[in-house]
């Protein structure tokens, strides 16, 4: 699925949640670099000549956007260190500070001597070329303070607080402001501190532009929680705009699931930890207030473990009516989250239902609290008043590039008309793979005609989801026959159950005859196939009936099988018309199935001629960490490199 849309609209965010310590200022997508944040060429020069910086880290792609692109949000931002976070910061000061306005135009304020004093030394190094000023004020034994006019100011809290009291540090010029360690920095009496200052020094009379308030974090911890709920109250408080939660290396465990939904997580689903997209969009969806959002993710980034957690969280029990929907745009896929939906609710006694186009003359009255189906269904229940909207807290549109194609979304605008008259409160969640006119045309609609409240927005580039859980492997082989004689006398003895993706029909064809001949339970799915067929071949192959499921890429996208650790691309997915040119989002899709969530996985990439060799070059560009293993070589030791074995 495509990522790739553009969007500088509210709380756009990339996602890349991993530890940066291992490679600060070394970000995978070569074509994004500090050129494309539009800095001036005075911050440019020392970012390269000062700074000795390459380009951006992955956390550094992600926030220097959201700091830098107006309208100025609020922001949380929970990463470890050596992220680049300093550098997010002070490129986000020296942007916004008017250099001609001799007055504090950012402040920093750290919880040490120690970092304050580092981080003027980087700031010093960063504004070279700027012509901006700036001081530093830590504990010292100053008498008489001074006026201060400074355009950036870091220092330590006590400090500071001390230098507004005297009316020596003015806040009225104020457009940046950052908590740097804040989960070190906000001790219960310096929090009591900061809320005196925020509430008399200027964070509730803001006379000039608005100011942006950045907190970083650098430990996931308990006190993350409770920090989130402080600063939400300053947020009410001090009518401050509310602030955007992003999450690094947060585990399930820092959600506040119920156990009965941690159980289904680990027991059911087989899960490790969340994939970098759920880690930054689950405490979006599970943290109150909750707000609509549309979430643009390619497939494998875990979108329906998502909504599926903040639907099963959200729904009271003892409440027997309809309590959450979500819209699928196909019965496959309908008929695949209602399986998912019943493993992750397993221990909860959450009821739910299943409406796809069948032959039902007569509708009964619904009262299961997850529905789950197609709209052209789901639109006759509700007109039946057999399906009710009042109680409804959710409403989820999966694949809605899919669900609103063609620029025609009268049924889904049917259905927000009536869950907006009925449960005016209720959170909307659009996922799709690209931010089309039709989204944007449908969002407009509801929001300009329904008074839905606005949309956040989340973007996670396919380019920038690793596959850091699955060892890729390349095989290097003479001919096409070549190829099935490793499968066979290989891949297949090690007693893996194996997805094999073959590039056409013709070709899964000719491996399914092979294989079958050889012995080999093997099912095939390609060609023109009824969705009951489809759905038959797929079941036995969860079932464990069959050891090898072989597909053209088409599989891909709608398919979702815990168990699968081994995938094997019998032909490299490329472009239709061009042999050479690599479908990339074709890959993400293939070889992510093999490593969801954290588990172990691997794929073995079979190569022969050219064609070949030029696709896995752009494989090797793009995903990165591909080993080759010889034909003859020992499949089973590179199984144990992947951790399978």
């Amino acid at each position: 699925m495509p990522g790739g849309d553009s969007i500088t609209t509210t709380d756009t965010y990339s996602a890349a949640a991993e530890d940066e310590s291992k490679e600060a200022n070394v970000f995978r997508n070569t074509q994004a670099g500090f050129e494309g944040l539009k800095l001036s060429s005075e911050l440019m020069k020392a970012l390269y000549e000062e700074m000795k910086f390459v380009r951006p880290s992955k956390f550094q792609s992600m926030i220097l956007p959201m700091i830098l692109t107006p309208p100025y949000k609020n922001l949380i931002a929970l990463a470890p260190t050596c992220s680049g976070k300093t550098t997010c910061f002070l490129l986000g000061m020296f942007s916004r500070v008017d250099p001609t306005l001799p007055a504090p135009q950012a402040l920093c304020i750290c919880p040490s001597i120690e970092l304050a004093v580092q981080n003027m030394e980087v700031l010093l190094k960063m504004g070279k070329f700027t012509g901006i000023t700036s001081d530093l004020f830590i504990p010292a034994d100053k008498a008489n303070y001074i006026p201060v006019t400074a355009q950036v100011i870091i220092g330590t809290p006590g400090t500071i607080n001390r230098l507004i009291t005297a009316k020596k540090l003015g806040t009225s010029h104020l457009k940046i402001l950052v908590f740097e360690e804040a989960d070190y920095l906000l001790v219960e009496i310096l929090f009591a501190c900061l809320v005196v200052y925020s509430l008399k020094y200027g964070l509730n009379n803001i006379t000039h532009p608005k100011k942006l308030i950045t907190i970083f974090l650098s430990e996931i911890s308990r006190i993350v929680l409770c920090l989130y709920t402080h600063f939400q109250a300053l947020s009410f408080m001090f009518k401050i705009d509310e602030f955007c939660p992003l999450c690094f290396h947060i585990g399930f465990e820092g959600l506040k699931l119920s156990s009965e939904l941690m159980k289904a997580l680990y027991e059911e689903m087989k899960f490790v930890r969340p994939s970098k997209f759920q880690s930054m969009i689950l405490p979006m969806i599970l943290t109150p207030p909750y707000k609509n959002l549309i979430a643009l993710a390619p497939t494998c980034s875990g979108k329906t473990t998502c909504f599926l957690l903040g639907i099963l969280s959200r729904v009271d029990p003892t409440l027997p009516a309809p309590q959450a929907l979500c819209i699928c745009p196909s019965i496959e896929l309908a008929v695949q989250n209602m399986e998912v939906l019943l493993k992750m609710g397993k221990f909860t006694g959450i009821t739910s239902d299943l409406f796809i186009p069948a032959d039902k003359a007569n509708y009964i009255p619904v009262t299961a609290q997850v529905i789950i189906g197609t709209p052209g269904t789901i639109n006759r229940l509700i007109a039946a008043k057999k399906l009710g909207t009042s109680h409804l807290k959710i409403l989820v549109f999966e694949e809605a590039d899919y669900l609103l194609l063609e620029g025609c979304f009268k049924e889904e605008a049917v259905l927000m008309k009536e869950v907006v008259r009925w449960s005016p409160k209720c959170q909307v969640l659009l996922f799709s793979a690209t931010l089309s006119d039709t989204i944007k045309a449908f969002v407009s609609t509801i929001v300009k005609d329904l008074s839905v409240q606005g949309f956040r927005q989340l973007l996670v580039n396919k380019e920038e989801l690793s596959l850091d859980s699955v060892k890729q492997y390349k095989v290097n082989l003479p001919d096409e026959l070549s190829k099935i004689m490793v499968i066979k006398d290989k891949i297949m003895k090690l007693g893996w159950q194996t997805v094999i993706f073959g590039g056409t029909s013709k070709s899964a064809r000719r491996l399914h005859e092979a294989l079958v001949k050889h012995g080999y339970a093997v099912t095939t799915v390609e060609g023109p196939l009824t969705q009951d067929d489809k759905d038959k071949i797929i079941k036995e192959f969860k079932d464990g009936l069959t050891q090898v499921l072989i597909s053209t890429h088409l599989l891909a996208p709608g398919f979702d099988q815990c168990q699968v650790n081994l995938v094997v691309n019998y032909d490299l997915p490329a472009i239709f018309d061009d042999p050479t040119e690599l479908d990339n989002e074709a890959y993400l899709h293939r070889v992510g199935r093999a490593g969801q969530f954290g588990r172990k996985g691997a794929v073995f990439n079979l190569l022969c001629g050219d064609d070949d060799n030029i696709l896995m070059e752009k494989i090797e560009r793009h995903f990165h960490g591909v080993t080759e293993v010889p034909s003859d070589g020992d499949f089973k030791d590179a199984l144990k490199k992947a951790g399978l074995m």
